[in-house]
């Protein structure tokens, strides 16, 4: 389904007018705080309710079957690499992780997710997501592409993995993010040798 259909599926932001406090309270199950980006949250519903009014229902059709595509082929990319990926879409639902993600984490839940089940909280230590927020509202209304970051993430018995983040937003033709992809490098690497 698509993003700018009224559809109630993980991908969806125009469903639910409650949509920003529906992620806000989930996320704050695991203490972090995210009323302060309420506004940014409310301006993307608002703005992506607009464009949807001038949308045809084939163009409509058009762009979810892209976005479907980025997300199968992202997915299958990722399996490919040795360093943890995560594929997130609008709202803090998750798309897919690897298997790489899958082993260093001990994670074995299913995807996509909708935002609700709150699995980036999970996946990230709340230090890091307090480090990324600003640089995210920042990235969200501009032509910002791509950021890297220093962080952690959250390993099978809690505890916490350090490394860097190369985060890529995918946006859609109207330069809204619509795809997170976040590749995780471990700080400590078991490097192979050559």
């Amino acid at each position: 389904s698509d993003y700018l259909s009224p559809s109630t599926d993980a991908h969806t932001v125009i469903s639910s007018t409650s949509k920003e406090d529906q992620v806000i309270e989930s996320w704050a199950k695991f203490g972090i705080d995210l009323n302060q980006i309420k506004s940014i949250l409310t301006k993307f519903r608002t703005q992506t309710e607009e464009l949807a009014q001038f949308i045809t229902e084939e163009q409509r059709l058009q762009l979810s079957q892209d976005y479907e595509s980025k997300l199968q082929k992202l997915s299958e990319a990722s399996e490919e690499l040795e360093f943890p990926v995560i594929i997130g879409v609008k709202w803090g639902g998750v798309h897919h992780v690897n298997r790489a993600f899958r082993e260093l984490t001990c994670w074995n839940g299913s995807f996509p997710s909708p935002p609700e089940e709150g699995h980036f909280p999970r996946f990230f230590t709340a230090k890091t997501i307090e480090t990324m927020k600003p640089r995210f509202i920042k990235a969200f209304f501009s032509p910002i592409k791509k950021m890297i970051a220093d962080g952690a993430l959250v390993g099978g018995k809690g505890e916490e993995i350090k490394g860097r983040f190369a985060i890529t937003l995918k946006k859609d033709v109207f330069g809204l993010p619509q795809i997170f992809y976040f590749q995780f490098i471990p700080d400590e690497l078991n490097e192979e040798e050559f």
